[in-house]
């Protein structure tokens, strides 16, 4: 799944982290740096900046995640 968005002039708007509001990066390599969308809403968030933090990505890829937001 993508984390930009177009804008209406055909623009990429890159999406924001819901925690640190940096920009959200798909091709990360660090796993502190990869993105973990919420199950019930939207957002998008570096793993670094969830609950998550300090696990590898593959270790919560299939893990359901609701941010603080839903929670």
């Amino acid at each position: 799944m993508r984390k930009s968005n177009h804008t209406e002039g055909g623009e990429v708007q890159k999406q924001k982290c819901g925690v640190c509001a940096d920009d959200l990066i798909s091709d990360a390599e660090e796993d502190g740096d990869k993105n973990i969308g919420c199950d019930l809403c939207t957002k998008w968030f570096h793993l670094k900046c969830t609950e998550f933090a300090g696990l590898l990505y593959d270790e919560v890829a299939t893990k359901a995640f609701l941010c603080s937001f839903c929670e």
